[in-house]
């Protein structure tokens, strides 16, 4: 599980996954100039991102939300709409059948798909290595 950018090549971006043996050929120099001249950048948090994730869209009127079965246990995530902060999302877990008896066990802000990755591991919901 590594950090998750995008590298430009021409005119089209490119999915790139930053990795530990990166940091032995990867400067921090180099990481920083990438930014600043903007060929190198990490994408918002977006529907494709979570659908990665095992993720599945459910048809709410209103709402942007998911469902995560993980072994029997269900997980609810609503996006919130947001501002240029990322994106604001809330994950509820599901006991029994019934959304309405869900409880939050996170809501705050998320910039990328790592970060999320990363909460989803602290939380223990999905799989990782």
């Amino acid at each position: 599980m590594g950090f998750e950018y995008q590298i430009i090549n021409g005119y089209e971006w490119f999915d790139k996954i930053f990795s530990k043996e990166d940091l032995k050929s990867f400067l921090y120099e180099e990481l920083e100039n990438g930014l600043k001249q903007q060929y190198l950048r990490v994408k918002y948090l977006d529907k494709s991102d979570i659908e990665s994730l095992l993720w599945r869209p459910l048809m709410l009127e209103g709402t942007r939300a998911f469902l995560l079965n993980d072994n029997g246990d269900v997980y609810f995530l609503n996006i919130i709409p947001a501002d240029k902060m990322g994106v604001r999302l809330q994950i509820a877990e599901v006991p029994g059948e019934k959304l309405n008896d869900k409880f939050v066990i996170f809501s705050g802000w998320i910039k990328n798909i790592s970060e999320l990755k990363v909460l989803m591991k602290q939380l223990e919901i999905g799989k990782w290595e």
